[in-house]
């Protein structure tokens, strides 16, 4: 298990496993505030949201290079300035992702090229390898 210890100038990043214990590094995501941390089921991706003052960033990191010498190493970025974004699960090797910005035009610096959102949350998929992001159908919604 990876846990996180904050702190309002830093973040600890620790390794606790009954084999293994010891600080994995200091400060490793882009922002200070960790608020979501999730291993993908194969222990080869480790999905972390950093948010400070409100806006999240996410972070698709090598998890055994993490682990095996501390280093984080980001294979994927999403910045949903001016929205926000949210961890749902992993789903056969893809992070599900929730968010009212439409997260599958993203720029150069990974924002959504259109600012405007959308109306209600919905679901994206992001394969970590190529880092295609795919919209999924928004979740049944009673329509009248």
């Amino acid at each position: 298990m990876i846990c996180v210890v904050s702190a309002p100038v830093w973040n600890k990043w620790f390794l606790l496993s009954d084999l293994d214990q010891r600080q994995l590094g200091t400060d490793l995501a882009e922002m200070s505030e960790i608020c979501q941390l999730v291993a993908s089921p194969e222990s080869k991706w480790l999905a972390v949201v950093s948010v400070p003052e409100g806006h999240p960033i996410l972070e698709i990191v090598d998890l055994p290079r993490l682990i095996d010498n501390g280093h984080y190493r980001v294979v994927q970025r999403i910045d949903p300035y001016p929205g926000t974004l949210s961890i749902d699960r992993w789903d056969r090797g893809c992070l599900l992702i929730e968010s009212y910005m439409l997260l599958t035009r993203l720029g150069k610096n990974r924002r959504p090229l259109d600012e405007d959102g959308l109306e209600e949350p919905e679901l994206f998929s992001m394969d970590p390898q190529t880092g295609k992001i795919t919209r999924l159908n928004p979740p049944n919604r009673d329509r009248h």
